[in-house]
């Protein structure tokens, strides 16, 4: 792993053994290779720590008493050395080409602070669609911008589908 990557992704994780290798395997199997993966354990009284110590120096794992997934991100965020901040939950999946697609955005547009895309839910019955955003108001989101009111229409912005600017955050 580079001493200064591009992009840090945090994990914070709570008694998520039985999905955090396939969400780590997700992030370490991304196209885009210059990122660091952090992965703090908010405390787990099941098989996390073990599930961390076999990745060995491919994970930088930190550890804290229980005080939920907000302390423990800011823990990982406070720790991250890349100038941009990648938000992955425990049990949630990133495309192979999640980071290059956002981090060439980040280049792209580097007035901007935050870059965010669409994603598509696992399923289940919390979900009536399969993507976050709908594919109508994506395309509109794309074509005109995204305005502030838009942020705030149903929750269009999702922490997972995100680079957040570390020096604005």
């Amino acid at each position: 792993m580079p001493q200064q990557p591009a992009v840090s992704v945090v994990i914070a994780t709570y008694n998520r053994a039985s999905f955090l290798r396939e969400t780590i395997e997700s992030v370490l199997n991304q196209s885009f290779k210059d990122f660091e993966l952090i992965v703090v354990d908010d405390g787990s009284t099941d098989e996390t720590r073990q599930i961390l110590t076999a990745y060995g120096s491919t994970v930088r794992p930190f550890y804290q008493d229980n005080r939920g997934p907000s302390a423990a991100r800011n823990l990982g965020v406070r720790h991250a050395r890349g100038s941009w901040i990648g938000i992955q939950d425990s049990d949630d999946l990133s495309a192979p080409n999640h980071l290059e697609v956002l981090h060439r955005n980040t280049q792209a547009h580097p007035e901007c602070a935050m870059i965010f895309a669409n994603g598509k839910y696992l399923g289940g019955p919390e979900h009536n669609r399969d993507e976050i955003i709908p594919t109508k108001k994506s395309r509109a989101l794309a074509a005109q911008g995204v305005r502030l009111e838009n942020i705030f229409d149903k929750s269009i912005v999702r922490l997972q589908a995100s680079l957040i600017s570390k020096a604005a955050l």
